[in-house]
């Protein structure tokens, strides 16, 4: 009887320290993909900004960010991110605009890693709620209609 005991009570503690460690790696990984957005810098033009490969896989707005989940080479190294905008709104309804996303990766390993990165669009707002916006990636096909509601 005591054996049956002590085999529940071991079964009982490691599932709880497990369930445990799931939910703390669970709530990291939670509090790490909240990033706070990226803010964007204004140029007067594109040209002379040199970006590493990347590929966008998914672009979607989300409390006034744009999050663009895209994928790189990599996977030992630092990375760094920059979002730029020459200030040219293309004049269509809805208006155009590009940004370009800076991708800087000093990462020799090959492994295809994937990140989310959040862009600031609170510089747009005012656009976004005249009738929206429609947003595009410079260099990549990628658009998003960024749209919010009359106040």
């Amino acid at each position: 009887m005591k054996h049956v005991f002590l085999t529940r009570f071991m079964i009982l503690l490691s599932l709880a320290l497990t369930l445990g460690c799931s939910n703390s790696r669970h709530a990291a990984k939670t509090e790490q993909a909240v990033k706070a957005c990226l803010p964007v810098q204004m140029v007067e033009s594109y040209e002379g900004i040199d970006s590493d490969f990347f590929e966008v896989q998914e672009v979607f707005v989300n409390d006034n960010c744009l999050n663009v989940i895209l994928t790189y080479g990599g996977g030992c190294g630092d990375v760094g991110y920059e979002v730029f905008y020459d200030n040219i709104v293309l004049q269509s309804y809805p208006p155009q605009l590009y940004l370009m996303l800076k991708f800087t990766d000093n990462d020799p390993c090959r492994a295809i890693e994937m990140d989310t990165v959040s862009i600031d669009l609170s510089r747009f707002e005012s656009m976004a709620r005249a009738g929206g916006l429609q947003i595009g990636l410079a260099g990549t096909p990628q658009q998003i209609t960024y749209a919010l509601p009359l106040r």
